[in-house]
C-alpha cells in the first residue's frame, strides 16, 4: 500500500499516541507512520482546547503533542483539474 495515505481521527491519535500504541495500531492496519496523516489542527487544539484538557490526562495530550512532530499534516491541496473536468 505504498501509495495510499491513513487520515486519523484526532480522538483516535490522541488515544493511540498517547498511549504509545500510534505505530502498532497502524501496523496492524497496514500502514507505517509515513503513510499515516493527520489533521493540521490538532497541535494546536491539544495545546488550548479545554476540553481535550478535560477529557484526557495531562500526560496523554503530552505524548499526543509528542507524536504531532512524528506524524505529518494533512495539508489543504488543489484539487486534480481534471478529475473536477470530468462528466458526471
Amino acid at each position: 500500500m505504498p501509495d495510499q495515505r491513513l487520515l486519523i481521527d484526532n480522538d483516535a491519535f490522541i488515544i493511540l499516541a498517547g498511549t504509545d500504541l500510534l505505530t502498532e495500531a497502524l501496523s496492524v492496519l497496514g500502514y507505517t507512520p509515513e503513510q499515516a496523516l493527520r489533521l493540521a489542527a490538532l497541535p494546536h487544539m491539544l495545546g488550548k482546547s479545554k476540553q481535550l484538557k478535560a477529557r484526557y490526562p495531562a500526560d496523554i495530550i503530552t505524548k499526543a503533542g509528542a507524536a504531532c512532530d512524528q506524524i505529518p499534516a494533512l495539508k489543504d491541496r488543489e484539487g486534480d483539474p481534471e478529475v473536477f473536468e470530468r462528466p458526471h
